[in-house]
C-alpha cells in the first residue's frame, strides 16, 4: 500500500513538472528554431549610411524612396519624405537577425506571409550598387514580433520587433513631410495679413506682447492671436496636389495672404487659394514650387480678421 502511494506522488511530480516545462520548451524551440542558429544581422555589411534608394511593394502598393542631395525624397512625388519615418526603416533594417530561426522549408512560406505574393518587398540599394533584399511576413503570436526572411533564401526568422509598421505607410502619400511651416513663436516677429488688396500688420513688442501698430487704441485678444501662432508654426497639408496649375488652385492672384517676419529677417507667405471642396482649400508658401491642400478649420484658424482678433 506503501509503494503505491509513493507511486502515486512520484507520478504527479512528474506530471507538475511537465505542466511546468513543457511551456518553457515549446517557447525555447520557437525562439531558437530548428536549428542552432549564429545571431547575426541579415547585413551585416550594410552601412545604413550607405542607403540610397529603398524600394517597398506590398499587395497593395508600390513606394520607392530615393536620396538626392542629402534629403530622401518619394519619388513618385518627387517631394521630401519624412525623415522620421526613413529613421524607422533604418532601425528596423538594423533589428533584422538570424537568432530565431523557424523555418527552412519553403513550402511553409505562405504560412508565415514571407512569400513573394503575401508579403512585404524591400530591397535597399547602396552607394555601391549593391542590393539587399528581405521579405516581411505576418506578425507573431505576441504582436510584436514578425516573421521575415531574405530574398533568395529559404530561412524564415522570427524578428522581435514589429517592424511592418515602419514599412506600412499606405502608399506613397503616406511617406511624404507633411510639415510646411514649422516655427517657434519666440523667433515670429510680425504677422502681416493681406486681404483683397487691405493689409492688417501684427507686431511683437519689446516685451514680446503682440500690438495693432495702425492703431495703439486696438487691444488684441492674447487667446486668439495665440491660436493663430499654433497653427502657422506646425501648419501641415492634408494632401500634396498633383496636376493642377496655379491659376486653377487659385494661388496665382490670391485673395487672401499671410506674410511671417522672423528675428533673423527671413520671411514667409502662405497663400490661401479657392476652395477645392467643403473641407479643403488650395494653398501654397511663396518658398516652395508645390500646391497644397489644407482642411477648412485649419483655414479659419490662420485667416482671422481684424474684429476676430480684438479683445472683447
Amino acid at each position: 500500500m506503501k509503494k503505491k502511494s509513493n507511486l502515486v506522488l512520484f507520478l504527479i511530480l512528474i506530471f507538475l513538472v511537465l505542466i511546468f516545462f513543457i511551456p518553457k520548451l515549446k517557447n525555447f524551440i520557437i525562439s531558437k528554431g530548428s536549428k542552432d542558429v549564429e545571431n547575426i544581422k541579415f547585413f551585416p555589411n550594410l552601412q545604413t549610411s550607405s542607403i540610397n534608394k529603398i524600394e517597398i511593394k506590398s499587395p497593395s502598393h508600390k513606394v520607392v524612396l530615393v536620396k538626392k542631395q542629402g534629403k530622401w525624397i518619394v519619388e513618385d512625388y518627387d517631394y521630401e519624405a519624412n525623415r522620421d519615418y526613413i529613421d524607422e526603416v533604418f532601425s528596423s533594417i538594423n533589428a533584422l537577425t538570424t537568432q530565431n530561426l523557424i523555418s527552412s522549408n519553403p513550402n511553409k512560406f505562405n504560412i508565415f506571409e514571407v512569400d513573394e505574393k503575401s508579403g512585404i518587398k524591400v530591397i535597399v540599394h547602396d552607394q555601391n550598387n549593391k542590393k539587399y533584399g528581405f521579405i516581411i511576413g505576418k506578425i507573431g503570436s505576441d504582436y510584436n514580433s514578425i516573421f521575415c526572411r531574405k530574398s533568395g533564401d529559404n530561412n524564415v526568422y522570427l524578428i522581435e520587433k514589429n517592424i511592418k509598421l515602419s514599412f506600412e505607410k499606405g502608399g506613397a502619400e503616406g511617406w511624404l513631410n507633411r510639415t510646411i511651416l514649422k516655427f517657434t513663436e519666440e523667433k515670429l516677429k510680425e504677422i502681416r495679413y493681406k486681404y483683397d488688396g487691405e493689409e492688417t500688420l501684427l507686431a511683437k513688442d519689446v516685451t514680446g506682447k503682440w500690438k495693432y501698430p495702425a492703431d495703439e487704441k486696438v487691444s488684441l485678444n492674447e487667446d486668439a492671436i495665440k491660436n493663430i501662432i499654433s497653427s502657422l508654426s506646425s501648419l501641415t497639408f492634408a494632401n500634396l496636389e498633383k496636376g493642377i496649375s496655379e491659376e486653377e488652385a487659385g494661388v496665382s492672384v490670391p485673395k487672401k495672404m499671410c506674410t511671417l517676419l522672423f528675428s533673423d529677417g527671413k520671411k514667409v507667405t502662405l497663400i490661401l487659394g479657392t476652395q477645392k471642396d467643403d473641407n479643403l482649400f488650395y494653398c501654397k508658401v511663396d518658398n516652395k514650387k508645390e500646391i497644397f491642400s489644407i482642411y477648412k478649420w485649419t483655414a479659419d484658424s490662420i485667416f482671422k480678421t481684424l474684429s476676430e482678433m480684438t479683445a472683447k
